[in-house]
Order: C-alpha cells, then sequence, then structure tokens
C-alpha cells in the first residue's frame, strides 16, 4: 500500500477533496493522511468517514515553538514550516516505512506507479520544477516528497524540519526561499536521494508551455512520458449560482490547456460539491487576468530577479491573500 499525506484547511477543502478523488481514480491500494489545518476542515472531514483516507488534528502537535512562530510568520509561512513537522508525526503515528508528501492543488490523471520504479531503493525523492525561476525560488518543487524511514530518509527529514523552525518565509533571503530552496541541498547532504525526471510528474503554470501533449503523454525534446499528475498552484475556484469559475493568476491560457487541464479539474471539482455538499454546478469558467495584471506580473518577475532590488521587492511584496473558507 502507498501512504500518503497532505495538508490543508477549510478554505482548501475543495482542492483536497480533489487531490482524494484523483487518487482514488488511479488506484485502490492507497491512503491518504490528512491534517487540518483548523476545526472546521477536521471536523468536516473526521465525519465523512472515506475509505483510504485517516484526518489529524494540527493542534494536536502544535509544540510551544510552533505556537510562537504561529504569531510571527504569515499564515502561508506557518503552513510551510510546519510541513516537515506535519510528514514526521504521519509516520510515528501510523508506523510508517515510508510516506509521500503531495500538495493539496494537485490532481492526478494516471498511475503514481512509474514514479516509484524510478525512486527504486531510494530513501528521498524529489521533484524537479523546471521553471525559469528556479535560482531564486530553487531546483525543487515540495509538491511531492517521499521519504523513507530509514536513517538517510529520517536524517534529511529532520534537517529539513529544523531549517523551515529557523526560517520559513515567502521571500528570497541569503540564498534561501519559503520551505522550499532547502531541497537544493538534499542531494548534496544525504545519500540516497533520488531525483526523479520524468517530465509528466508536476506539470505545472511554470513548465506547461515547454511541452506537447497527445494521448496521455508529455512530450518533451523528443521523449514521451505518462502525464502523472498535474499542478493547479495559484488558481483559486469558487462556485456561485450553478457557476463555477477557475481563477487564473500566473497561469498561461489557451484553448489546448483549457481541455487538458481547466474543465478536467473544474469537473472533478464540480462531482465532489454533488457528492460531498450536495451542490450542483451547471457550467464552468475560466477567469484569466486582465491585461493590467499580464504587465504587472512580468514587471514583478524583472524586480525581484535583479539582486539590487531584491530585498526593497521583498520588504513590499506579500504573499498573494488566503482564500474564503468553502466550508
Amino acid at each position: 500500500m502507498r501512504h500518503f499525506c497532505t495538508y490543508f484547511d477549510s478554505a482548501y477543502v475543495w482542492k483536497g477533496l480533489a487531490l482524494y478523488e484523483s487518487l482514488r481514480n488511479v488506484a485502490s491500494d492507497f491512503c491518504l493522511h490528512i491534517m487540518a489545518l483548523d476545526e472546521k476542515s477536521y471536523e468536516f472531514l473526521s465525519a465523512l468517514s472515506c475509505e483510504s483516507l485517516t484526518v489529524d488534528n494540527l493542534k494536536d502537535i502544535e509544540t510551544e515553538q510552533l505556537l510562537k512562530l504561529k504569531q510571527e510568520r504569515t499564515r502561508a509561512e506557518y503552513c510551510w514550516t510546519c510541513g516537515p513537522e506535519i510528514i514526521l508525526h504521519i509516520i510515528e503515528k501510523y508506523g510508517l516505512s515510508d510516506v509521500t508528501y503531495l500538495d493539496s492543488d494537485l490532481m492526478f490523471f494516471s498511475t503514481y506507479d512509474v514514479i516509484y520504479d524510478e525512486i527504486g531503493d531510494a530513501s528521498v525523492a524529489i521533484t524537479p520544477q523546471y521553471a525559469k525561476n528556479s535560482n531564486l525560488t530553487g531546483k525543487y518543487c515540495v509538491q511531492f516528497m517521499f521519504f523513507k524511514n530509514d536513517e538517510q530518509g529520517m536524517g534529511c527529514l529532520k534537517w529539513w524540519r529544523d531549517r523551515c523552525l529557523e526560517w520559513c518565509y515567502a521571500r528570497y533571503e541569503d540564498g534561501k526561499f519559503g520551505d522550499q530552496k532547502y531541497l537544493d541541498d538534499f542531494p548534496r547532504l544525504f545519500e540516497k536521494v533520488a531525483i526523479v525526471h520524468q517530465r509528466g510528474v508536476g506539470v505545472a503554470e511554470w513548465n506547461m508551455e515547454l511541452y506537447e501533449y497527445h494521448d496521455g503523454m508529455v512530450e518533451y525534446e523528443g521523449v514521451s512520458a505518462p502525464l502523472v499528475f498535474y499542478h493547479y498552484h495559484g488558481m483559486r475556484v469558487s462556485a456561485e449560482n450553478g457557476v463555477m469559475t477557475l481563477q487564473l493568476f500566473d497561469c498561461p491560457y489557451s484553448k489546448r490547456f483549457d481541455e487538458l487541464f481547466f474543465q478536467p479539474y473544474m469537473q472533478l471539482i464540480a462531482k465532489n460539491l454533488k457528492k460531498y455538499f450536495g451542490q450542483e454546478v451547471h457550467s464552468f469558467r475560466v477567469k484569466k487576468k486582465s491585461l493590467w495584471s499580464r504587465i504587472l506580473t512580468r514587471v514583478k518577475a524583472v524586480f525581484r530577479n535583479i539582486g539590487i532590488v531584491q530585498k526593497i521587492y521583498f520588504k513590499v511584496h506579500k504573499h498573494k491573500g488566503w482564500e474564503e473558507s468553502k466550508l
């Protein structure tokens, strides 16, 4: 059985359920361990009694140190800070030989077996971003992380936890960025760290324009691989009067991308709304960024990548506001 873990609160519950149902669509022998970040999500998820699912409450593992950091860091930064501690807690509580962390805003399109074939007997596995700004945010993405319960795996996880407790902010500073840029050091500091190179693992807004797509495959430089999962980073989903809207921020849009990624995600969430909330959705729309927003995004990207003004940029720039609760 494959064990996965993730975390989210009541604002992300639609996305978390989409992750769960997409796993059910591609596999049967798995368990998703969810850490609920607030009381609303914990009570809601606990009442569902879903198969292949466990639910824990963040407040049960919040130490005095974490509670102090909770007052000092933004909501997003605190979530990132807790991430490694959550993974460690899941391993220890459920006595797991290994676990794979998944971001809650993923959707699986095909089996994950090909990933573990590549991981082999490694103790840790991480996935590259293949992003233009990887020097700033890191070579690898936190989206999918495998940790084995052995000396190397636990050593790496605990090192990452300690670094995030020391510093975890939504800005670039002294070679650090959030919880993510620490991953750059994993292969250097620890043995048996696998890098998952398949391009169908972690398709997202920052790399989706690099590829060709056909028959469930992702092609890059003549090499094809299955589309395993898409990462819906930075997208917001809402539903009102039977209309579901997917709000894009930094994500490129095309009719092809709409067919491949945006419509399937909205349809899955709509199916879940009916199943779990009794809410009907009759139509779907994708809301693209305005011309002004696209220009502003490009200007921001330029400023944050110029060394001399980076510190000023990250003092002024704040992480995007949190979504509203869905419960």
